[in-house]
C-alpha cells in the first residue's frame, strides 16, 4: 500500500518537529540548575526508632542557596491513612549556612511513610520522602504501643547492643518481654517535651568515657534540660547515673531541678551493694578507688526512698518528681568496674524495672494469659468508653441476626405461602418478591436513620492530675467526635481555668487518638491500601486541627492536653506514724465538691462520699478498707456445711471477677490509677503497657498518698467548627499526689525511709 506524497511529507515533518522538541526539552531537563536548598541530614525518632500513636522527635538540617524565610512541613499518615500535616514556625535561613530544624511527628502506621518539605511563601525549596519499605536505618518500622522503648545516653554498660537481637536496618524482631534500646547523642536529645512521650525510660550515664568527650552535664543545654524536667514532671521516667563528674553536674542546668542534692564525692572499694542490686553471683572486678557521688540526706534536700546504701552513703535512690519518677545511682554505669562486668545488663534492667528477673517473668506469664476478647490493654477499655453515645443507640448483634432471619423467612416461605396458598397464582411472585425486598430495604433505612443522631456529638473524659510538691498540674482530655455526615471539620480545644489562679498553660496540644488493638482503626493493625490522599493540618497554635475528615455516621477520637503550675488547690497536712497509719487533715479549694473520694496510702483506702471546698477531712481507721480488697471487690462470705454428724459454718473470701467490657468510668479510672496494686494482669486479664504512666501504684510505694475523685467541671472546652456542640457528654476525675510527713509515735521526725541498711564497719586490726 502506497501513501500519497503530501501525506508522506506531512508525516516526515511531524516526526522532525517531535525530534527537535524532544531534543530541546532534553537539554532543558538535563541542565543542572542550582537547587534553592538541600536537606543535608536527618535524625528521625530516637536512632530511627519511634512508636506508633506517640509523638517522636525529628531533626532536619537544611542549607539554602540564598537568604530566605522558610518553614518545615512534616506529613505522616494517621490511623485512617489520612495525612496529618505539622508546620513549624518560619525561620530565617542564611545562604550557605546550615540550619537545624527541630520538629516532631505522630504516625498511625507502623509501615507508613514520612514526608518532609522545606518551603517558603513562594513554594517548596527542598523535600524528602522516607518509606519503611526502603529499609533505611533512618526510618525503621514503627514500634507498637505496647513495646517498651528505652533511650540511652552515654553508652551505659550492658546496653551496648539492642535487646532486640537480629535487628537488621529497619527490620525489628521483637523478643517478648525485652525492650528496644536506642542510643542517641546529646545533640539529638529533644528540647520539646512532648517528643519524649514515646519513651518508657530515659537512661543517662553522666560520665565522659574518653578524654576528648565532655560529660553529659556539660553538654546538655538549658532547653534540653527544661524539656527533660517537664517530661518527668508530667509522668516521665528518668534513670540517672553520676559518680565521677560531680563538678560538671553542679554547674549544669540539671542541678537546678533534680530533686536530690549532691554535696560531694567519695571513693570506695566495697561494692557489695551494687552486686546485690544486680541479683547475680558474678562478682565485680577488683578496682581501686571507685568514684561515688555523696547525697544529702537532709529532709529538705530529698524526698524519696533509699533502696541501697553503701559505706559512703546512699547508692540507689528512687524518688517521685511531679507526676513522674527518678532513679539516681551514685556510681557511673559506663565506667569500670561496671563497664565490662558480666552482670551489667542485669544491673541496668533492675535499675529501670525496680524488680528482680523472677518478678518480671511472673508478670510476663500473667500477661501471656490475657483475655482473647477484642480488648487486650486497659487503655483500650478506657478509650472504648468514648464510642458509647447516649443519643446514638447501638443495634445489638442479636437484633441484626433476627432481622436477617426474618428477611429470609419473608422472601422464602412466606412469599411461597402467599402466592401458592392464598392467591394460588405463582406468577404473582414477580410482584410480591420485589415488594418484600423494597419493604425490607425501607425498614433497614428507617432503622439505621432512627438509630443515629442527626447532630454532632462529643463525648469527653478528662483527668486533672496534680502533684502538690512541685505544684505541677497536667490536664488530659480524651474525647470522641461523632459526625452525622461525611464532612471536613475544624476541631479546637481550649483550656478552662478552674481556680482563682489564672496562670496560663505552658503548652496546649491537640492530636488524634486510636485504640492500641489489632482491629480496624487500631494501632496494631498493619496498614492497608488507601484510595484517597486526604490531608488535614495541625494549627500553628497547636490547639486546632483543620479539615479533619470524619465519615458519615462515624466518629474520630482525639487527645487534648495542657499543663501549668497551680498552687493553693490543696491544703495537705497528712502525717503517718508507720504501718500505713494515717492522721492529719486535708482540704481543697476547687470551685465544686469532690465526689466519691478514695484516698490511698500504705495499703489502705480511706473513703468519703463528698468533700466540699475548704472542708477539712481527717482520714481515720473507721473510714478505711484494705486497698486491694476494695479495688477487687473482695468480700468475706459464710457458708453452712452439713455432714452426717453435725453442721458447721465455713468462711471464705470471694473476689469480683473483672469485666474487660465494663464501661463504668469510675471502675475503669480506679483500675487505671491502681492497676499494679489491684493485682495487674493476673486480676484484670488486661495489660497496662500503652499508658503505664497513668498507674500511680509506684507512687504509693514511694510513700505518696493518692487521692482519686470525681469532679463536676470541664477543664477543656471542645469546639467543632467554631461552636461547642449541644450534645456534649463529659466526665472529669481529679487525681492528686500527696506527700505524707513521716513521724514517730511521739510526733517527732523520722529519718529518711530506706529499704536497706549500711554494711557493718570493718573491724579494726
Amino acid at each position: 500500500m502506497r501513501f500519497p506524497p503530501f501525506l508522506t511529507s506531512l508525516t516526515a515533518a511531524t516526526v522532525f518537529c517531535c525530534l527537535l522538541l524532544g531534543s530541546a526539552s532534553t537539554r532543558v531537563v538535563g541542565a543542572e540548575e542550582p537547587s534553592p536548598a538541600t536537606i543535608d541530614d536527618l535524625a528521625v525518632g530516637f536512632d530511627g526508632y519511634y512508636k506508633v500513636g506517640e509523638w517522636s522527635p525529628l531533626f532536619v538540617t537544611v542549607s539554602a542557596a540564598t537568604d530566605c524565610s522558610a518553614r518545615l512541613v512534616v506529613s505522616v499518615p494517621d490511623i485512617d491513612a489520612d495525612m496529618s500535616v505539622l508546620t513549624s514556625e518560619t525561620v530565617e535561613l542564611a545562604a550557605g549556612k546550615p540550619f537545624r530544624f527541630e520538629s516532631r511527628f505522630k504516625t498511625g502506621r507502623a509501615n507508613g511513610e514520612l514526608r518532609i518539605r522545606v518551603e517558603t511563601d513562594a513554594g517548596p525549596i527542598a523535600s524528602k520522602l522516607l518509606r519503611v519499605s526502603d529499609e533505611s536505618p533512618q526510618f525503621r518500622e514503627g514500634l507498637l504501643p505496647a513495646q517498651q522503648l528505652w533511650v540511652a545516653i552515654g553508652d551505659p554498660a550492658g546496653l551496648e547492643t539492642p535487646s532486640v537481637e537480629g535487628a537488621v536496618e529497619s527490620e525489628i524482631t521483637v523478643e517478648v518481654g525485652k525492650p528496644v534500646i536506642a542510643h542517641i547523642s546529646v545533640e539529638n536529645l529533644p528540647s520539646i517535651w512532648q517528643s519524649y512521650t514515646a519513651i518508657d525510660a530515659l537512661i543517662v550515664a553522666a560520665a565522659a568515657t574518653t578524654p576528648e568527650q565532655k560529660p553529659f552535664p556539660a553538654e546538655i543545654t538549658e532547653p534540653q534540660s527544661a524539656a527533660v524536667a517537664l517530661w518527668v514532671r508530667c509522668g516521665g521516667y528518668l534513670i540517672f547515673s553520676l559518680g565521677r563528674d560531680v563538678e560538671a553536674y553542679d554547674k549544669s542546668p540539671l542541678a537546678k531541678w533534680m530533686p536530690v542534692k549532691v554535696i560531694g564525692q567519695a571513693e570506695t572499694r566495697q561494692l557489695g551493694d551494687v552486686e546485690s542490686i544486680a541479683g547475680q553471683r558474678d562478682p565485680l572486678p577488683r578496682f581501686r578507688g571507685v568514684k561515688t557521688a555523696v547525697i544529702s540526706e537532709n529532709e529538705a534536700d530529698f524526698d524519696g526512698v533509699v533502696v541501697k546504701r553503701g559505706r559512703t552513703g546512699p547508692t540507689l535512690l528512687r524518688m517521685p518528681y511531679g507526676l513522674g519518677r527518678i532513679v539516681f545511682f551514685t556510681i557511673d554505669v559506663n565506667l569500670p568496674p561496671i563497664k565490662g562486668w558480666k552482670a551489667a545488663t542485669a544491673l541496668l534492667e533492675n535499675l529501670v524495672n525496680g524488680e528482680t528477673r523472677s518478678d518480671l517473668q511472673s508478670q510476663q506469664t500473667a500477661s501471656g494469659q490475657l483475655s482473647k476478647r477484642g480488648i487486650t490493654d486497659l487503655s483500650s477499655q478506657f478509650l472504648a468508653t468514648l464510642q458509647d453515645w447516649d443519643n446514638v443507640p447501638r443495634i445489638s448483634v442479636w437484633t441484626v441476626l433476627g432481622l436477617i432471619a426474618l428477611y429470609g423467612l419473608l422472601i422464602g416461605p412466606l412469599d411461597y405461602w402467599i402466592v401458592q396458598k392464598v392467591f394460588k397464582k405463582p406468577e404473582l411472585t414477580w410482584v410480591t418478591f420485589p415488594l418484600f425486598v423494597a419493604l425490607a430495604g425501607g425498614l433497614a433505612i428507617w432503622m439505621s436513620t432512627a438509630s443515629h443522631s442527626k447532630t454532632v456529638q462529643v463525648k469527653q473524659t478528662s483527668f486533672i492530675d496534680l502533684d502538690t510538691s512541685t505544684e505541677q498540674l497536667l490536664v488530659r482530655s480524651w474525647f470522641g467526635v461523632y459526625s452525622p455526615e461525611n464532612k471536613l471539620y475544624t476541631i479546637e480545644a481550649q483550656p478552662e481555668p478552674f481556680a482563682d489562679d489564672k496562670t496560663a498553660p505552658r503548652e496546649i496540644e491537640l492530636s488524634w487518638l486510636a485504640l492500641a488493638e489489632d482491629a480496624v482503626g487500631g494501632l496494631n493493625r498493619q496498614g492497608g491500601i488507601h484510595l484517597t490522599d486526604r490531608t488535614y493540618d495541625y494549627g500553628t497554635d497547636e490547639v486546632t486541627m483543620k479539615n479533619v475528615p470524619i465519615g458519615h455516621w462515624s466518629a474520630k477520637s482525639f487527645l487534648a492536653q495542657w499543663d501549668t503550675t497551680r498552687s493553693g488547690l490543696v491544703d495537705n497536712q497528712l502525717e503517718s506514724s508507720g504501718m500505713g497509719r494515717m492522721r492529719g487533715r486535708i482540704s481543697h479549694s476547687f470551685p465544686v465538691p469532690l465526689r466519691d473520694c478514695v484516698l490511698a496510702y500504705g495499703g489502705q483506702a480511706y473513703l468519703i462520699d463528698q468533700l466540699a471546698p475548704y472542708q477539712q477531712w481527717r482520714p481515720n481507721a473507721p473510714q478505711s478498707r484494705e486497698l486491694r480488697s476494695f479495688l477487687t471487690g473482695l468480700v468475706a462470705k459464710q457458708k453452712t456445711m452439713d455432714d452426717n454428724k453435725a453442721s458447721f459454718d465455713e468462711f471464705f473470701e470471694e473476689r469480683t471477677t473483672y469485666n474487660p467490657d465494663d464501661r463504668d468510668l469510675e471502675n475503669v479510672s480506679r483500675m487505671l490509677t491502681f492497676y499494679e496494686t489491684a493485682g495487674g494482669a493476673a486480676y484484670t486479664g488486661l495489660a497496662h503497657d500503652v499508658s503505664p504512666e497513668l498507674d500511680y501504684s509506684k507512687h504509693l510505694r514511694l510513700g505518696r498518698a493518692v487521692l482519686l475523685a470525681r469532679i463536676d467541671l470541664s477543664p477543656t472546652t471542645i469546639h467543632v467548627d467554631g461552636v461547642t456542640p449541644e450534645n456534649t457528654q463529659q466526665e472529669t476525675f481529679v487525681r492528686i499526689l500527696l506527700p505524707v510527713r513521716k513521724t514517730d509515735v511521739s510526733g517527732g521526725r523520722r529519718t529518711l525511709p530506706t529499704t536497706d541498711v549500711a554494711p557493718p564497719p570493718r573491724p579494726k586490726r
